[in-house]
């Protein structure tokens, strides 16, 4: 009787041990970029992958399996792959892993870049060459898109100083020619690039007289 005992408190010590428990990430994805039309792949791992279901969402939004969306899990990693990414694809990410003991997560930002585009035109000569950036579908991922800004004028590029101050602040660059007289008159451009790739636009400026001069450039990405 006491060696019955004991194998029977032995089992139930055993079934105690084998408690199931929620699973947990070993491994997470970090805030990633693309370009336009480039793939982009989210993995991420778990300790465990018996009776575990994972979800993705981006933005608070369930992601689905599709020919543009590929969602893969096993042996313990989950995978999500957009072969040609597009705008609409930038946002949060969540994965979730989730069994019957409850459930984990793990998130980052991706962003998806676009190319640029600008048109420019001559305001008045009173004030200064002025550059506008927007995104065309009023999001706000353009916002945290680095996008490097050179100017040039007949081909050689123009460096900040007394008389040519340059900016690029709240998705605004502006050029400002202080003290404008003829031999600034020429060919200028101005040059937007981000890793998506890069966008010029040109105008001819002719000067008479002393003035300051005004450009104003909408930016757009697709």
């Amino acid at each position: 009787p006491p060696l019955w005992a004991n194998r029977q408190y032995s089992s139930a010590l055993l079934l105690e041990l084998n408690v199931i428990k929620k699973p947990s990430f070993t491994k997470t994805f970090e805030p990633a970029s693309a370009a336009v039309g480039n793939p982009l792949r989210l993995e991420c791992q778990v300790d465990e992958d018996t009776a575990v279901s994972v979800t993705w969402t981006r933005d608070g939004k369930k992601v689905h399996q599709s020919m543009d969306c590929k969602l893969s899990f096993e042996d313990k990693v989950a995978i999500l792959e957009i072969p040609k990414s597009k705008l609409k694809d930038s946002g949060k990410y969540v994965c979730m892993a989730t069994n019957e003991a409850g459930s984990s997560t793990c998130e980052a930002v991706v962003t998806v870049q676009g190319k640029i585009f600008m048109i420019i035109s001559l305001l008045e000569l009173s004030s200064s060459p002025r550059f506008k950036v927007q995104s065309t579908d009023n999001s706000s991922v353009l916002k945290i898109i680095k996008i490097d800004i050179n100017w040039f004028k007949d081909g050689s590029e123009i460096v900040a100083s007394d008389r040519y101050k340059v900016a690029f602040s709240n998705s605004v660059a502006t050029l400002e020619i202080c003290g404008a007289h003829a031999k600034d008159s020429g060919l200028y451009y101005c040059e937007a690039r981000n890793e998506a790739g890069s966008e010029s636009c040109t105008m001819e400026l002719k000067v008479k007289g002393l003035s300051k001069v005004f450009f104003y450039r909408d930016h757009y990405t697709e």
